[in-house]
């Protein structure tokens, strides 16, 4: 027994370093980008506030809840959803900041410019893609949480579908589920037809259409606000406390449906 409680102290070791020298190289790599006084705003912001630390910590005290042996998958798959979370807040958001946006506002006349369009439709192809494999990378994460194995793809491929399959048979991840008719929106409007059909990009190049810029962005969005708080709710036992707008109930601008507000086991 004491070889075993020694076996699962040292393996807890071995993650809680691998977390630490993780966050250690993302933190280096902030310092490297902004100036002190900015990095001090920034640290109380996501994705700084995502402290996997914490989410290790929660997860050790839930016991019996979440096996121990899981410890290792679970922290993995949390620094992978963090990683995607830096490339797209981190460098991409800001290369197209310094390659598209800051040259405009530099000088408004370039609002026209051929190349400056092509650059930003190709950095909004990136974020549809990235975006939404930010969503897979917490989906994976809750799922290994809750039962040490991956999404198993449904007959079309979907871990999606899948995913809030599942959900709906899960009441402590409730929380979740609104998200599902986002993405599906989401995915209808842009991922599908950019990844697997005709480009909406092509067609607003050529003047067919236009989408909004911000709305690329929702996903990012979506999961930065509350979804943290929320995982780490859940680990420890109790229901979420805070709540976005898919939380509502119809024709209600301010309530939360109470289906959400009840701690589920």
């Amino acid at each position: 027994m004491q070889s075993d409680q020694s076996n699962d102290g040292e393996a807890v070791g071995e993650v809680r370093s691998a977390v630490a020298e993780f966050e250690g190289v993302l933190q280096r790599a902030r310092a490297e980008k902004y100036p002190a006084e900015v990095l001090e705003m920034l640290s109380r912001s996501a994705p700084a506030t995502w402290r996997l630390e914490e989410l290790l910590d929660s997860y050790l005290r839930a016991g019996d809840r979440y096996p121990s042996d899981r410890l290792k998958g679970v922290m993995d798959r949390a620094m992978d959803l963090k990683l995607q979370l830096f490339f797209i807040m981190e460098v991409d958001l800001g290369l197209y900041n310094w390659a598209y946006q800051d040259l405009i506002n530099a000088n408004p006349s370039l609002a026209d410019s051929a190349l400056l369009k092509l650059r930003r439709m190709s950095f909004d192809q990136s974020l549809i893609g990235k975006s939404r494999i930010l969503w897979e990378r917490l989906m994976s994460l809750v799922y290994y949480m809750e039962t040490g194995r991956d999404i198993p793809k449904t007959g079309k491929g979907s871990v999606k579908s899948s995913f809030f399959s599942w959900i709906r048979t899960t009441p402590r991840w409730r929380y979740l589920e609104p998200y599902e008719q986002f993405l599906e929106s989401f995915d209808a409007s842009y991922r599908t037809p950019e990844y697997h059909k005709r480009s909406i990009l092509r067609a607003e190049l050529l003047g067919r259409r236009t989408h909004d810029p911000n709305a690329l962005l929702e996903p990012v969005n979506r999961a930065i606000n509350h979804i943290w708080e929320a995982i780490l709710a859940v680990l420890s036992g109790q229901a979420p406390r805070v709540f976005s707008d898919l939380h509502r109930p119809a024709g209600d601008e301010h309530g939360i449906d109470s289906r959400y507000l009840e701690q589920q086991t």
